[in-house]
This record gives structure tokens, C-alpha cells and sequence, in this order.
């Protein structure tokens, strides 16, 4: 790219899981030698995520890059690119952007970067089909472009020139593209505190003379494996008989729903504590009336004197028994 404002529509599949930009790499000139990022001048962009990492400060912005109607096979576009947002005495802030299809746009909050480091770039992608076939990249701003297919094939370059448009002057950045020092190596001092005992978690270390004096070994003489499962047996079936008993004792409370539906259906004592005898325990009593042949049409009464008398009475053609 040309010193100044630039932009970039990246062609994606569906499929594509990340993108490395990498700011002022080394090697940038060497048709020879694939690009090497420098340790924090590397943008993120992750579509799938919708995530994009800001180099150097390491900051995370969240859009929604690749839309969800878009099958991994699919094509969708973003925009990357740098020089955005309002003019400051006539240039543009020196920031890096990225845009989505909806016209949404994420920008980085450095102090600006050097145009003429930002002008080259190199994008990395995980796979070499993740882009769209010959038209993958698209730029007004390329002025030099160079593929590699992989860093084994990295003789075989597919090179671009072209004269490229200038974009916008940008202001002068503070940001410097400096990798960052080395960190710095303390002296390792000894230290007069004797370590603990390390138990390594291997059968074959032994602590003890004897194989069963390990704690960290279990051998066919220890129990407590077997212990457990037995007990987690035992433990299931006297707490099943526990529950079971005081739902047997407490049935007629527990169960007393059904057992007054079963009394109002078939009219019978289905918890067995009356014996199946009608009525009793819910508040109901019988007759000793029994109706044959039809229905009465007067009433019958019977009396007992010195014994036991029975009459019978016919009324209205039906016979009625008092008993």
C-alpha cells in the first residue's frame, strides 16, 4: 500500500475461522522468506466469533462479522483498513478499522500509527481456500502484492504490481514499531528451605519398602474401593425399604387421593384397613333396605316384639323385604 489511508474488502467463506494481520512483519520485501509478525503488532480478527483484537494494546471489540444465514460454503465480505473517523486539521487519525457487511465498523484506540508502517501489511488465514477463488482481495490501494500458498511452497509466489491510488493523508503517529525487550532473566538464587517430598501419582514409585505401606498405591488388600461400592449398594436398599415402610404406614394419607377416588368410582375401600367394607373411614353409612323387582311406591315398616317379625307388603307392584 501507498502511504496514507487504505482499505480492503476480504471475500470469506462461511467456514473461515480467523485472520492474523500482521503490522510492518519482517521479511516484508523478501520474495524469499515468508513474513514474521512482530510480537504484538498483530490484529485479530475472528468472524465466526465475532471478535476483533487490537495489536499492541490487546484490546477486544465484538461484531457481528459473518452473518447467520451464511453457510460454510458461502461467500460474505468485510472491510479492513486504516485511516477513520473525523478529519484533524485535514488527516484522518491514523487507526486500523474494521467493517461488516451492515456498515458497522469497530476502530482501535492507539495514538495513531505511522503511515508508512502501516502500509504494509500481510494477512495470514488457517486455511488456503478460506478465501473466494481469484477474487479474494480487493483493493484500489495495492501498489506491490505477493501470495504464498504455504510456508513449505514459499518459492512459488504469486506476485501483484500494480500503481496503486493514494488514500488521504493521515496524522502523524506516536505509536512505535519496536518489538518489545526481552525480558529480563533473574539470577536464581538458592534458597535455604529444604523442598518438600514430592509424591509422584505413578504405581511404580514406592515411598515404602513395602508395596502395601504406599498410601499413593492401591493394592488387592486395601478395601475401601470394594467398601464404597458395597456400601453405596446397602445405602440404596435400606433407604428404598425405610421409604417404603412409612409410606405403608401412612398410606391412607399419602395415597388418600386415589384411595377416595377408587370409593367414588367403585365404591370399595382399596387401602384395606376397613377390610373392603363400603363406606367405612369416609364418612358414609349403608342401609338395611334392599329393593327387589322395582321401585317402591309407599314405604314398609317393621317392628320386632318379643323376637324377631318380618312382614312383606306389596305397593305399586314391587315387593319390598325389611330386614
Amino acid at each position: 500500500m501507498k502511504a496514507g489511508s487504505w482499505k480492503t474488502l476480504l471475500y470469506l467463506k462461511g467456514k473461515t475461522q480467523g485472520i492474523k494481520l500482521c503490522i510492518d512483519p519482517e521479511h516484508f520485501l523478501d520474495d524469499k522468506r515468508a513474513p514474521i509478525c512482530k510480537e504484538k503488532f498483530e490484529l485479530y480478527i475472528m468472524p465466526r466469533n465475532g471478535l476483533v483484537i487490537w495489536p499492541k494494546s490487546g484490546r477486544a471489540s465484538m461484531m457481528e462479522l459473518k452473518p447467520r444465514a451464511i453457510a460454510d460454503a458461502e461467500i460474505y465480505v468485510i472491510e479492513v483498513g486504516f485511516g477513520y473517523g473525523d478529519k484533524v486539521n485535514g488527516k484522518l487519525p491514523g487507526e486500523f478499522y474494521v467493517a461488516n457487511m451492515f456498515r458497522e465498523v469497530v476502530v482501535s484506540d492507539s495514538e495513531w500509527w505511522d503511515a508508512t508502517a502501516a502500509s504494509k501489511v500481510a494477512f495470514f488465514f488457517e486455511k488456503s481456500d478460506d478465501l473466494k477463488e481469484n477474487k479474494g482481495i480487493i483493493s484500489q490501494n495495492i501498489e506491490i502484492g505477493k501470495t504464498f500458498i504455504s510456508k513449505k511452497d514459499v518459492g512459488k509466489v504469486h506476485k501483484i504490481d500494480g500503481e496503486g491510488e493514494s488514500g488521504d493523508e493521515t496524522g502523524e503517529g506516536k505509536e512505535k514499531l519496536l518489538a518489545p525487550p526481552p525480558p529480563k532473566i533473574e539470577p536464581n538464587i538458592p534458597t535455604t528451605t529444604v523442598p518438600p517430598v514430592r509424591y509422584i501419582n505413578n504405581p511404580d514409585y514406592q515411598t515404602g519398602s513395602n508395596e502395601e505401606e504406599n498410601p499413593n498405591t492401591y493394592t488387592p488388600g486395601k478395601w475401601w474401593a470394594w467398601g464404597l461400592f458395597v456400601g453405596f449398594i446397602i445405602g440404596s436398599l435400606l433407604g428404598t425399604v425405610i421409604i417404603g415402610g412409612i409410606f405403608y404406614v401412612l398410606r391412607r394419607t399419602v395415597y388418600g387421593f386415589w384411595y377416595r377416588g377408587m370409593y367414588k368410582r367403585y365404591g370399595c375401600d382399596a387401602s384395606g384397613t376397613t377390610g373392603g367394607i363400603t363406606g367405612v373411614g369416609f364418612g358414609n353409612t349403608t342401609t338395611g333396605a334392599i329393593t327387589v323387582g322395582g321401585t317402591t311406591g309407599g314405604a314398609t315398616t317393621a317392628g320386632t316384639t318379643g323376637g324377631t317379625t318380618g312382614s312383606s307388603t306389596t305397593t305399586g307392584g314391587a315387593s319390598t323385604i325389611a330386614m
